[in-house]
């Protein structure tokens, strides 16, 4: 069939018809600006969470604080960082000692325990009992080697309240529970040993004790070192010297075949001689 084409008609816009309606567009924009900055101000509508900053905490700082030179505002909480606590640690001063049969010795002579000791006793400054505490603790270990284990205990010489010595000594419990003998150097199966930890804090010092306060008479004493004489020589290509054993600063490095001279040693660390440079060195440099 043939088809019916329709006429083609092309209109021809009048000058000016083509342009935006401004008048529209600025409408549509004033309401958006009254909706979504205006109206959300005015009723205190938050349409969106806020990111997370330290606002709330200077704010409440500022209010505790008020004008520079003025009183706090009434009603306000001060926020009070917490005083610093501060913990010494005596000498250990060894109080007993048992061969293999058991049998008490009289004279035990040293035990490298301090550097087990020392470190986790300086740590109970962290249990909550001894927050702004000021007093000495007389801490003793009974350190059995056949069993490889070391049970603490609290000494009569403590001069704090004895509730807050407990908690100090639970803590002390949790902080000995697995802890490793096997690098401690030792002559008798079994050592009672007791140190006198100084709590203070910058309001309430406490002094130090210069040597241990322990009851009875004392067969022996700590020491972080046990003394050691003899010669090594680098096996390794290159003997890293530190000045302290394990994580301490390098202060010399000696090449191999070089003669060093053992002065003590701390566990698998040996503290050796050359020249000027003088620190310790893993045992396995040296071949020991």
């Amino acid at each position: 069939m043939p088809r019916n084409d329709t006429p083609l008609s092309i209109e021809v816009p009048a000058p000016g018809a083509d342009r935006p309606p401004w008048g529209k567009v600025g409408i549509v924009a004033a309401a958006g600006f009254v909706f979504g900055i205006l109206w959300p101000r005015l009723t205190s509508t938050r349409i969106a969470p806020n990111p997370p900053n330290d606002a709330p905490a200077a704010a409440a700082s500022m209010q505790a604080a008020g004008p520079a030179g003025s009183a706090p505002l009434a009603g306000a909480v001060p926020l009070a960082m917490p005083p610093d606590q501060g913990v010494t640690v005596s000498q250990g001063a060894i109080v007993r000692c048992h061969d293999g049969k058991d049998d008490t010795k009289e004279d035990c002579g040293s035990l490298e325990f301090d550097p087990i000791a020392v470190p986790k006793i300086k740590a109970l400054a962290q249990c909550p009992a001894a927050s702004g505490l000021a007093g000495k603790l007389s801490i003793g270990f009974d350190v059995d080697f056949r069993k490889k284990a070391v049970k603490v205990q609290l000494g009569k010489s403590t001069t704090m309240p004895r509730d807050k010595a407990e908690a100090l000594i639970r803590c002390a419990d949790t902080e000995f529970d697995k802890v490793s003998l096997g690098e401690v150097p030792h002559e008798h199966r079994r050592y009672t040993v007791f140190y006198v930890a100084s709590f203070s804090t910058p309001n309430k010092p406490e002094p130090v004790a210069d040597k241990p306060t322990v009851e009875g008479p004392v067969a022996g004493t700590t020491t972080s070192e046990s003394p050691a004489n003899g010669t090594a020589s680098v096996g390794w290509d290159v003997a890293i010297v530190r000045d302290a054993p394990k994580t301490g600063a390098i202060v010399g490095r000696v090449m191999r075949g070089s003669k060093v001279k053992v002065v003590a040693h701390q566990g698998e660390w040996y503290r050796v001689q050359y020249g000027s440079i003088e620190g310790w060195v893993y045992r396995g440099t040296i071949g020991l």
